[in-house]
């Protein structure tokens, strides 16, 4: 199984802006980006910035910001951020 990768808040301010937006509450989207509240709460307040790709990517989804837009991948791998940066159905472009 290939190892996981964190990205961390690209800004922090931004991601409050797309939260506070957002059509749904934040307990339901940090479902759908499968972590708990409370990580979606520090994630939000900047306290613990980094986060796995795999919720990175589910969160900009529910979000529907264009990946890449609200976190950035650490280490820089340019085959992962190809993956990552990949629209995937229904995600705003």
């Amino acid at each position: 199984m290939p190892r996981s990768f964190t990205v961390t808040v690209r800004d922090a301010r931004a991601l409050r802006e797309a939260l506070d937006q957002a059509d749904e509450s934040q307990a339901s989207l940090a479902r759908r980006a499968l972590i708990s509240p409370q990580r979606l709460c520090q994630l939000r307040n900047g306290r613990f910035p980094r986060v796995s790709i795999e919720a990175a990517a589910a969160l900009e989804s529910a979000l529907r910001v264009p990946r890449g837009s609200l976190f950035h991948v650490v280490p820089r791998d340019a085959a992962l951020i190809v993956e990552y940066l990949k629209p995937t159905t229904g995600e705003a472009a």
